[in-house]
């Protein structure tokens, strides 16, 4: 399968309209996804290549990672929702951005465990 960004599947609106603040309309047709419940590679490739084109737009070069942040936390994240709601998907899509530049601020000294004393 071909990865987020060479896939542009039509995202069923623009990402422009999206980020102009335009009438929310689902990115796919929901109806589909429920069709795919028995294969979640098909259904997350597909939602991946809904949302990637709008996150994109606002992250450009950590939108892939994003997006992959997004899939993978489906406790967390509502993956219906990531394409019937524009507005949740810039929320969630922020969230994602904002723990990724909190990892990055963090110091290699940080980010170690720390180590038992005995």
């Amino acid at each position: 399968m071909q990865s987020y960004g060479q896939q542009n599947a039509n995202p069923g609106v623009s990402a422009t309209a999206a980020l102009m603040g335009a009438q929310p309309q689902a990115l796919m047709d929901t109806t589909k996804l429920a069709s795919l419940e028995t294969q979640p590679e098909v259904r997350r490739q597909e939602i991946g290549n809904a949302i990637y084109p709008i996150i994109q737009q606002n992250y450009g070069n950590n939108a892939s990672k994003i997006t992959g942040m997004l899939l993978d936390n489906e406790q967390v994240v509502d993956p219906v929702k990531l394409v019937s709601d524009v507005n949740y998907l810039n929320q969630k899509a922020h969230e994602a951005f904002s723990l990724l530049q909190e990892n990055a601020q963090q110091t290699p000294d940080q980010a170690q465990a720390p180590q038992q004393t005995n």
